[in-house]
C-alpha cells in the first residue's frame, strides 16, 4: 500500500539522470471506482513546471521516480498544461479536505490517501480519516500505531472540496449519484445550503425530491430557497402531498406563491387546501391522496383495483368506503384485501380541527393503520396514515414510557370528551 504524502516531495528524474523536480501531485480522472492515476504534476517549490503523463513513467519509487523523457521534453514550453474535464488533483484536492462518507453518513477530514499497484498502474483505493493518519504524517507512528484506523473506501465518497465537489456531480456514478433518496437526504444535511443546492440540481429530481421529503422540513425549506425557482416548483411537485405541505408551512406566503404558480393547477389547489388547514390538526398532518370504493362494491374488485395500481407509503394502502355523499361509513386494509373480508372495519372519524395531539392520542388506542379526516359536513377529504403519526412522535424525541400511562388513563372518555364518532357500515 502506498500513501500520498509519503511520495510527495519525491524527485523526478529524466531518462539521462537529471533532476528535472519533485513531485508535487498526482491526477486521476473521475469515473471508476478506483481510478488510475493519470498524470503527475512535477516543479519546485509547489510551483508545477510540467504535467507528465503516466505513460511516460518508468518506475515509481519512494526514492525517486524515473522518467523515460529527456529533460528538454519534460521542460518544454506548454508542459504544464489545463486539468481535463474529469481530472483532479490529489493533493490539492483531496489530502486534508473534508468528505463525506456515503456508507459511514457523516462528514470527515482526509487524513491520507491511499493507492495501490495494479499491474503497470496506480489506483486510488480509499482514503484515511481520523487522527491516526494525522500521527503518521507528524512522523508519530508510535502514537499512529496505537490509534484505531479509519479508512473509506474511494468509491463511498463524496468530496466537498470546490473542483472535487463539482467533478464528482458532473460525473455519473460517482460520490452522491449513487445514493437513494434518504440517504441523499443524510448528506444535503451536513453541506452548506449552496453545495447542497448544486447535489439537488445535479442528481435525478425523483431522487432529490425523495430527499427533501426525507430531511426536515426546515433544511428541505431552507434548500428550495436555495435552488432556481423552476427546480423548486418541480422538487415540490414530485414529493408526497403531505411532505410538500410540511416544508411549505415554513416558507413566507410570497415564496409559497411563487412556487405554485410553477406547479400543475390540481397540485397547487390541493397544496393550498392542506396548508389552510392549522399545521397542528388532523386536517394540518392528513394526506388527501387517498383510496375510496363505494359502499357495496365487492372486495375482489377493490383488490383487483389496489393491485393494479400499487400506492405508496401515505395511507399503507387503506381503501375507505364512502356512500353516495362521500361520507366514510368503513375501511379495508391491506389485510382485510387479502383475507377476503366482505364487510368493512368500523373506525373513528377525525374532524379536521382535531388537535394533533389528539390524534396521537386517538392512534394509540387505537389498532388502524389510517384514519379518515373528514369536514364539518362529515365528508371524507383525506386521511391520516401511523407514519404521520410517528414523524410526530420522532420530531417530539420519542416521549417515555409515562405519556403512554397518561394517554391509557385518558382514553377510556376520550371518545365522548371529543366527540368523535364511529363510522359504521350501513
Amino acid at each position: 500500500m502506498l500513501v500520498l504524502s509519503d511520495l510527495l516531495g519525491s524527485e523526478v528524474r529524466a531518462v539521462e539522470g537529471a533532476v528535472v523536480g519533485q513531485l508535487i501531485d498526482l491526477t486521476i480522472e473521475l469515473g471508476d471506482d478506483h481510478p488510475a492515476i493519470r498524470r503527475l504534476a512535477v516543479g519546485h517549490r509547489r510551483q508545477i513546471t510540467a504535467m507528465v503523463d503516466w505513460h511516460a513513467v518508468l518506475s515509481f519509487e519512494h526514492e525517486a521516480v524515473q522518467l523515460t523523457l529527456s529533460s528538454d521534453e519534460v521542460g518544454r514550453p506548454g508542459a504544464v498544461g489545463e486539468l481535463g474535464p474529469r481530472e483532479l488533483r490529489l493533493a490539492r484536492d483531496v489530502l486534508d479536505t473534508q468528505i463525506f462518507d456515503i456508507d459511514g453518513k457523516r462528514l470527515a477530514r482526509v487524513a491520507e490517501v491511499l493507492l495501490t499497484r495494479s499491474e503497470d498502474e496506480i489506483r486510488v483505493v480509499a482514503v484515511e480519516v481520523g487522527a491516526a493518519g494525522v500521527w503518521r504524517r507528524l512522523g508519530l507512528r508510535g502514537l499512529a500505531g496505537r490509534t484505531p484506523e479509519q479508512v473509506v473506501d474511494w468509491a463511498d465518497l463524496h468530496l466537498t472540496s470546490a473542483r472535487g465537489h463539482a467533478l464528482q456531480l458532473a460525473t455519473p456514478g460517482t460520490g452522491v449519484h449513487r445514493l437513494d433518496g434518504a440517504a441523499l437526504a443524510a448528506v444535503v444535511a451536513h453541506l452548506s445550503t449552496a453545495k447542497a443546492a448544486a447535489v439537488l440540481d445535479a442528481v435525478a429530481s425523483d431522487v432529490a425530491a425523495s430527499a427533501l421529503s426525507a430531511s426536515h422540513p426546515g433544511v428541505a425549506g431552507r434548500l428550495l430557497k436555495a435552488v432556481s425557482s423552476t427546480t423548486a416548483s418541480s422538487l415540490v411537485g414530485r414529493m408526497p402531498v403531505d411532505d410538500a405541505t410540511s416544508v411549505l408551512r415554513g416558507l413566507s406566503t410570497e415564496a409559497v406563491d411563487a412556487l405554485l404558480v410553477g406547479l400543475h393547477s390540481d397540485r397547487a389547489a390541493t397544496l393550498r387546501r392542506l396548508l389552510a388547514h392549522p399545521a397542528d390538526t388532523a386536517g394540518g398532518l392528513m394526506n388527501t391522496e387517498v383510496q375510496t370504493a363505494p359502499v357495496g362494491e365487492s372486495v375482489g374488485a377493490i383488490r383487483a383495483r389496489v393491485a393494479a395500481e400499487v400506492p405508496g407509503l401515505a395511507g399503507l394502502a387503506t381503501v375507505f368506503v364512502v356512500d353516495d355523499e362521500g361520507h366514510p361509513v368503513g375501511i379495508f386494509e391491506p389485510s382485510d384485501l387479502l383475507a377476503g373480508r366482505e364487510q368493512p372495519r368500523s373506525v373513528p372519524t377525525l374532524p379536521a380541527s382535531l388537535p394533533v395531539q389528539q390524534v396521537i392520542d386517538l392512534f394509540a388506542l387505537q389498532d388502524h393503520l389510517a384514519l379518515p379526516v373528514v369536514d364539518t359536513e362529515g365528508v371524507l377529504i383525506g386521511a391520516v396514515a401511523v407514519d404521520d403519526v410517528l414523524e410526530e412522535l420522532l420530531a417530539e424525541r420519542l416521549p417515555g414510557q409515562g405519556r403512554y400511562a397518561r394517554m391509557h388513563r385518558r382514553g377510556q372518555s376520550l371518545r365522548s370528551r371529543l366527540g368523535i364518532r364511529l363510522a359504521r357500515p350501513r
